[in-house]
């Protein structure tokens, strides 16, 4: 599996979101990419650029595509809120790796996964609920409990990779 992690914010973020996760999974041996979405980086002031309700989602992916083709390798995407929507999309044109979800948007008429849900599709997905963490998952106290669950996920999805390719 690749070495190198994507990072896709949401709507009202920008790179600086995945600060924490960055800096953590560089210590794993990660090559971390953090992204700023087009008109996202308001950093300094109190409004956000006016140009950011002119876009849609396709454009975003159509950015992520460009900065993903810049890349050796397919990453292993990680996506927070609606950068998690657009890593799903990526996904599903073959853009990850693997796919890593925090609090996730869902597609317009699709409901949020459920536990009941998660059971049912607990052989192709990995889904975990943090109790006492909201939406804001990646830089509320205790998101190192989250970003370790991640890493020991990638090195079990890293070792099964290993010994299927043996």
């Amino acid at each position: 599996m690749t070495r190198t992690i994507f990072m896709i914010h949401g709507m009202w973020g920008a790179a600086w979101c995945w600060e924490n996760y960055r800096r953590f999974f560089e210590t794993q041996g990660y090559e971390c990419v953090a992204t700023t979405l087009r008109h996202h980086g308001i950093e300094g002031r109190r409004v956000a650029d006016s140009r950011l309700g002119m876009l849609s989602l396709l454009d975003y992916l159509d950015d992520l595509e460009l900065e993903l083709n810049e890349l050796d390798d397919v990453p292993i995407l990680f996506g927070h809120s609606m950068g998690g929507l657009l890593g799903q999309m990526l996904a599903a044109r073959g853009r990850a790796s693997a796919l890593v979800l925090l609090t996730p948007a869902s597609p317009a008429g699709i409901l949020a996964i459920t536990p009941s849900v998660a059971r049912r599709y607990a052989t192709v997905l990995t889904y975990k609920e943090y109790e006492d963490h909201a939406h804001w998952i990646m830089g509320e106290p205790g998101w190192e409990e989250v970003a370790g669950d991640v890493a020991a996920w990638l090195r079990s999805s890293e070792r099964a990779i290993a010994s299927a390719d043996s």
